[in-house]
């Protein structure tokens, strides 16, 4: 990579766009829908299927009898809750017990029992902001990881905040591909030009790691290790996989061909919107291999993405990547070889990082240069 791009690369940092800096969040937020919620007492079974009906990822737990706002529960929340509370699934057990335990699980357990138990590793459950605080406010924020907060787009009176109410209809959500969005879509408008039209994709990545448990073998002659990145083979069931994905710092689980199907070419893309179409009745398919569970769930349900898979070439520039992001409505590309052998991993994390007033991914990854390897340790 030249010096001249890795100059302009990190001149990203340390000077705040001016336009991002004084935006508000509410041009973020203005063609937000009103806030889908769910009651404490709903079932976890009941949060996957109106996760699925609105193709969310999150949903506020909202008690309305006291408008209060508890806390965002997200489908990686629910994900690491069914997978690693049942540490015995399909290996002691017989299935008809397995089936049994996750069916009762998703039918009887409230979801406010998933958001007592999520860990917060050191971050608040539930970030509000306001919308007249600057764009740049929540940019910095989602550069360290955060996936989603709640607007308050209408301001409440005193009286009610004294009293600690939170009405819904006060609120909006941002997600990182809203602000994503605002980026391209106000590009124009961005002095410095922080949207560079070269400097490859893997400028913003590390190498991906070897299939299986083992860790990459491959050299990063990039930058630093930005997102730490997983795969296994196929083959390997759709439970072990999820566990995985429910582990601190995996974004996405790279399914990996073996064989005749292509040895180590990128097939599936596993993350956790893929459980939230679950349901008691479909709960056994996590028995499944993971490509036949990704297939299954599919044929259920037809308007869903084939394999959801979204690549680019290792020379995408940054715009290119964050223009297919938003046209192929996924959160994270990978990066493949001319084999379809997976290089990298791009996530709205690692875009976002760009525009902060602080270069947070470069700052994580001096601390992580080694790739994690694929661990069956509990995140908890």
């Amino acid at each position: 990579m030249s010096s001249k791009i890795v100059h302009h690369m990190e001149g990203l940092h340390g000077r705040q766009n001016d336009f991002v800096a004084f935006s508000s969040l509410s041009s973020v937020v203005e063609k937000a829908p009103p806030i889908v919620w769910i009651a404490p007492q709903a079932s976890i079974a009941a949060a996957c299927e109106l996760l699925k009906a609105h193709h969310f990822l999150s949903l506020p737990i909202y008690d309305e009898g006291k408008r209060r706002i508890l806390g965002l529960v997200d489908i990686l929340d629910v994900c690491a809750y069914l997978c690693w509370g049942t540490m015995h699934f399909f290996s002691e057990n017989t299935e008809a017990q397995s089936d049994r335990e996750l069916k009762a699980k998703m039918s009887e357990v409230a979801i406010v029992e998933v958001l007592n138990a999520k860990p917060q590793h050191g971050r608040a459950s539930l970030v509000v902001k306001r919308h007249l605080e600057p764009v740049c406010s929540l940019l910095d924020q989602m550069a360290q990881g955060l996936h989603r907060a709640l607007v308050r787009v209408w301001p409440e009176t005193e009286e009610e905040e004294d009293e600690g109410s939170q009405r819904l209809e006060y609120y909006r959500m941002a997600a990182q591909i809203d602000v994503v969005r605002f980026l391209v879509d106000h590009r124009r408008n961005l002095n410095y030009h922080p949207i560079p039209s070269s400097g490859p994709a893997l400028d913003m990545v590390g190498p991906a790691a070897a299939a299986a448990s083992t860790p990459s073998s491959q050299s990063t002659t990039q930058s630093a290790v930005r997102t730490l990145i997983y795969s296994v083979e196929e083959g390997r069931t759709a439970l072990e996989a999820f566990r995985t994905l429910a582990l601190p710092g995996v974004h996405a689980i790279g399914i990996i061909g073996v064989g005749s199907t292509g040895q180590g070419r990128l097939l599936y893309n596993l993350s956790a919107s893929d459980l939230r179409g679950i349901t008691p009745d479909t709960v056994h398919l996590l028995r499944e291999p993971v490509e036949v569970y990704l297939e299954r769930l599919r044929e259920s349900d037809p308007t869903s993405r084939p394999r959801n898979l979204v690549t680019c070439t290792p020379d995408a520039t940054l715009i290119e990547v964050m223009e297919l992001v938003l046209r192929s409505r996924v959160h994270r590309v990978w990066v493949t070889d001319q084999q379809q052998r997976p290089l990298g991993l791009i996530t709205l994390t690692d875009i976002l990082s760009k525009f902060a007033s602080f270069d947070y991914a470069r700052a994580q990854a001096a601390a992580t240069k080694t790739i994690v390897p694929l661990s069956l340790s509990s995140p908890h």
